[in-house]
């Protein structure tokens, strides 16, 4: 209890005067302190606060070794500094949520495949092979490999990226698929009446 007459108001000098009232030998245990720290890790985790000292904004004190926070989890690395991601090898982005891939730097026509162990491959679409400079793509010709599906009474028209199938004369279908042609028996017998029509 403060004697009368003496308000709070009037502690509020003292109360500001208080840390240069810090006697000389705590000033030298907070010195070793801070040396202490700052020996164990990066001095940007270490902060004083007056007569305090602490692990300095976005770092977290673990064991008496300030270390850093990642508001979000590094994925696939770990944090080094307050919301700051050190990515391992194949990883990239802010948290190490994206896969680094090689195919970024191809030069690939028209596509590019990551391989397990490592490197990369360019792809070629259906129909199209890759050619010798493993980096464009170039007509398979599908008809002359025989690696088509027409049928054997039609013959194989080669495209670009693909073939096409047509019946032969006398056969009909799509190609892939032809049977005979069936001539009309109305128009067989016509023909023959008019035969025997001319033989007498």
């Amino acid at each position: 209890m403060l004697p009368r007459g003496l308000g709070l108001l009037s502690l509020f000098p003292l109360l500001l005067l208080m840390p240069l009232l810090v006697a000389d030998d705590s000033r030298k245990r907070l010195s070793k302190t801070v040396s202490r720290l700052q020996s164990k890790q990066p001095s940007v985790a270490v902060c004083t606060y007056g007569q305090f000292v602490s692990c300095c904004y976005g770092w977290k004190n673990f064991n008496g070794v300030c270390q850093p926070q990642c508001n979000k989890s590094c994925k696939n690395g770990i944090c080094i500094g307050p919301n700051k991601c050190s990515c391992y090898k194949g990883f990239q982005g802010k948290y190490c949520e994206a896969e680094t891939s090689l195919c970024s730097n191809s030069h690939c026509q028209f596509g590019c495949q990551d391989l397990e162990e490592g490197g990369m491959r360019c792809v070629c679409p259906s129909g199209l092979r890759l050619a010798l400079d493993n980096r464009t793509c170039e007509d398979k010709d599908e008809c002359l490999l025989g690696t088509h599906r027409c049928s054997q009474h039609g013959h194989c028209i080669n495209t670009l990226g693909s073939y096409m199938c047509k019946c032969q004369e006398q056969f009909s279908g799509d190609g892939f698929t032809c049977q005979k042609q069936k001539i009309n028996q109305s128009l067989r017998s016509s023909y023959y009446r008019y035969k025997l029509s001319k033989r007498f």
